[in-house]
């Protein structure tokens, strides 16, 4: 097999660590890596803990660990050193030392000095907690729990039993027992452990699919665990028999210290409940988009709530004033502007624009319902993206302005990848669930024809540079050429052991390059054939140098 020389071009691989749209000058530029002008936003917050005293939270996100004053808001520290995203946090019960968790390693760090103490080497963290008596340091992992000792980080026990990675753990304030779930429509069990011995207890099961949350009762009698699908269970902690149904869905669940109250994450809103009736106290309007962690400091002074929409809030139990951290939004989907000047990203229902120099906010185009797939047309006037609240839309957008130009409506499942023909003139879309591509007039909106190949959902679209070719890569891990005048299948590309996930054309069209998770294969677009496989490349997202 040929071999292809790296000194004619350069492929970019492309890993979006959860940009934010925090505006940049609002946001410290620590730790930026070498070569970066700015940062954008602080990372999306995938965990976050609020100290025992409830004077300092701590985010984790994929830069790192966020550190902040619980009575200000203001920033202490960025804590880095973790090579991949920091998935979980957690404080000790005396709140000496913070434990930063990831999918290969825990770092315990001094909170009030933000030094590094030590690091738990090979060791899975998608989720911590600490015991009360703070003995004991539980990580979830793939399929199960380690209980690791505090100081050297060596296992007391392995608890296995479920099916992926655990994301959701909860001791009781006793630190006899620790629960467990996953978060994951394909585990929706909880499994009640003895957190001395290592030894399954119970494994309850009634859920239909996602456990988002678990919470003890203070008296430890009751465990609860919330979900968005069926709402809330309370199970007898001791033998395990659920007690009571409670129909309100929830993103997240915490009792109140008092043992008499549930508060619930219920989209933006936090409802209050009855933890004996299940009646609805209260509803306090608290965020823009859902809430996906509440929690409450160990001494019950302070309450945190951290949305989807990018802010995380203290509360004053007392008084229910609060402190808003912003910055860590989960911008989901981004587009570069054709010069080169502007990065567009997607955050709910808004799009915000950076200058790609200098990080500085441009400006923030208000589509009006929650967006997804995003792409900006190559003569850099239209910026396209997919919608779905009210019907399967791709709205085309002006991309200075935002104005709506027109939009683009079928029937069928939502879109998973968008591209523009060179000239501007043509868009294609693909499904993400029957493999459908539509090919539209970008002009006038009106759809020119249907391509119903690919078996899966169909990841990534591109055009051959002279504008004669649509190529598509689908979870069905081919790839698929289409001649685009009449619509008609050229040829299919097999090799990928997993899906496509990513295209790109060398600029002279001789070359394309096709990537996933784990290889990237280099093609002749004209014959089909394999030029060269790079193993272990992550090639999520591709692009060749000018």
């Amino acid at each position: 097999m040929k071999k292809i020389s790296f000194s004619s071009f350069i492929v970019l691989f492309i890993s979006m660590l959860f940009l934010t749209g925090s505006f940049a000058q609002d946001t410290p530029q620590w730790h930026l890596p070498e070569g970066v002008n700015a940062r954008i936003g602080k990372g999306r917050a995938n965990d976050v803990a609020v100290s025992p005293d409830g004077t300092q939270l701590a985010i984790a996100t994929g830069i790192g660990v966020w550190l902040y004053s619980a009575q200000t808001g203001a920033e202490i520290a960025l804590l880095t050193g973790h090579t991949t995203a920091a998935q979980s946090v957690a404080y000790s019960p005396n709140g000496k030392t913070l434990a930063s968790g990831s999918g290969s390693e825990i770092r315990l760090w001094d909170p009030s000095t933000q030094a590094h103490k030590t690091t738990f080497m090979g060791q899975q963290a998608t989720s911590l907690a600490y015991s009360p008596d703070g003995r004991t340091l539980a990580a979830g992992r793939w399929q199960g729990v380690d209980l690791l000792n505090v100081q050297t980080g060596e296992r007391n026990s392995s608890l296995s039993g479920h099916t992926v990675h655990v994301r959701v753990l909860a001791f009781s304030s006793d630190s006899k027992k620790l629960a467990s779930a996953a978060n994951h429509r394909e585990d929706a069990t909880v499994h009640l452990w003895n957190a001395r011995t290592g030894k399954l207890l119970r494994t309850l099961t009634g859920h239909p699919r996602h456990v988002h949350s678990l919470t003890f009762s203070p008296d430890n009698s009751t465990l609860a665990s919330g979900s968005r699908d069926d709402g809330i269970r309370l199970w007898n902690a001791k033998t395990g028999k659920q007690t009571r149904t409670i129909e309100e869905w929830s993103d997240s669940l915490t009792y109140f210290p008092d043992g008499k109250t549930i508060g619930v994450g219920q989209g933006g809103t936090i409802v209050l409940l009855n933890a004996n009736t299940g009646d609805v106290l209260q509803g306090l309007p608290a965020h823009k988009d859902g809430i996906h962690s509440l929690i409450f400091s160990l001494d019950g002074s302070t309450a945190v709530s951290s949305s989807w929409d990018g802010t995380t809030r203290l509360w004053d139990v007392e008084t229910l004033s609060f402190i808003t951290v912003e910055g860590h939004f989960n911008f989901h989907r981004s587009a570069l502007s054709p010069n080169g000047k502007t990065v567009a990203v997607v955050n709910a229902a808004n799009i915000f624009l950076y200058n790609t120099l200098n990080g500085q906010f441009n400006k923030v185009l208000d589509v009006g319902r929650r967006g997804g797939v995003l792409a900006y047309s190559p003569d850099g006037g239209t910026l396209a993206i997919e919608t779905w609240e009210d019907g399967r839309q791709i709205h085309l957008l002006n991309a200075r302005t935002g104005k709506l130009k027109r939009s683009l409506r079928w029937e069928g499942d939502g879109v998973r990848s968008i591209a523009f023909s060179p000239d501007s003139k043509t868009l294609a879309s693909g499904s993400w669930g029957d493999g459908a591509i539509r090919v539209w007039n970008a002009k006038n909106g009106k759809l020119q024809y249907t391509l119903s190949e690919h078996t899966e959902s169909v990841e990534i679209l591109v055009f051959s540079p002279d504008g004669k070719t649509l190529v598509s890569g689908g979870g069905d891990r081919t790839i698929r050429f289409w001649n685009l005048q009449t619509g008609q299948l050229q040829r299919t590309l097999e090799g990928h052991r997993y899906w496509v996930q990513s295209l790109a054309f060398s600029p002279n069209g001789n070359t394309l390059a096709s990537g996933n998770g784990g290889e990237l294969h280099l093609w002749n677009p004209r014959n089909g054939q394999l030029k060269q496989t790079i193993e272990g490349a992550r090639g999520e997202a591709l692009a060749f140098s000018k």
